[in-house]
């Protein structure tokens, strides 16, 4: 299987890159993976998406978020015609910005299937005219400005999903999302499982299949999504040794942190501090 990599792809230092794919049979292309997240957008006809063995028929209209290391691939559901989209890459580091910027810890906890949503005329006009603004502002932009210029893109585009996806969970039982969000203060997190199950009232058996059914993962992959998402924070934002975000955050072994963390971000935690850190100052030549 192929693995896509964002320094093969992606203009030197910069974090986001955009193109339209024309799927003009009905051939399935190849599988892959990748080093960063991507989201498209179907702006006309139809196809399926195959993604971490699921499949989905994606029409016109559709958008759709792929996450690093996701496995996918395509496939023209049109007989007699082609499906264009539009797809927009961006790095791990980028994403787990625009979440915090937005307050949604829970966005990596969503199951590839529930990745999808049909916008509505308004939303769909809106967000492609921002792409096409961005096609145009290509030639004459600096790069700081059209990264800036994409970062409102995927807010947008975030906004726009989170909302609709908040609505549509009016299924999952209140004591589940009640203890979901009780789940992410520090004071928490920081105590697991234990601490989870303690707050559903529930068995952990009955916590892992409800999660499992609603969220697609296993109860300490939520807590870890949470707890990486406060250390990226902690990153970004103090100067604690790493060895000291271990008890901040709920890691109690420094290599498993470090290789949940790099899963995640791509880069290891020292990386990204510093990463962050030349973006809010800058060096001076």
């Amino acid at each position: 299987m192929q693995k896509l990599n964002y320094i093969d792809i992606f203009e030197s230092n910069f974090s986001y890159f955009i193109a339209d794919t024309v799927f003009a049979d009905t051939s399935i292309t190849q599988l892959h993976t990748h080093n960063f997240c991507e989201f498209f957008i179907v702006k006309h006809g139809e196809l399926i998406h195959y993604n971490n063995g699921s499949a989905s028929v994606i029409k016109q209209g559709d958008i759709c978020f792929v996450l690093q290391d996701d496995q996918h691939c395509f496939q023209n559901n049109l007989k007699d015609g082609e499906t264009v989209i539009t797809n927009i890459a961006f790095s791990p580091t980028e994403l787990q910005l625009v979440l915090v910027y937005l307050q949604y810890s829970s966005f990596a906890s969503i199951s590839a299937e529930k990745r999808q949503l049909l916008l509505d005329e308004v939303s769909l006009a809106t967000i492609l005219k921002h792409i096409d603004e961005i096609y145009k502002l290509t030639v004459t932009s600096s790069r700081s400005q059209l990264q800036s210029i994409f970062r409102l893109l995927l807010v947008q585009v975030l906004v726009t999903f989170i909302g609709n996806t908040q609505r549509s969970e009016v299924n999952t039982p209140i004591w589940l999302t009640t203890a979901c969000s009780q789940m992410e203060k520090p004071v928490n997190f920081c105590k697991g499982i234990p601490r989870f199950v303690e707050l559903t009232g529930r068995t952990q058996e009955h916590l892992t299949r409800s999660i499992k059914k609603y969220f697609g993962i296993s109860p300490s992959e939520f807590i870890n999504n949470i707890r990486l998402l406060e250390a990226s924070r902690l990153l970004r934002n103090t100067s604690k040794p790493v060895g000291d975000l271990l008890a901040d955050t709920g890691f109690e072994n420094a290599s498993y942190f470090n290789r949940l963390f790099k899963e995640r971000f791509g880069i290891s935690p020292l990386k990204y501090r510093f990463s962050n850190y030349r973006i809010v100052n800058p060096v001076v030549n």
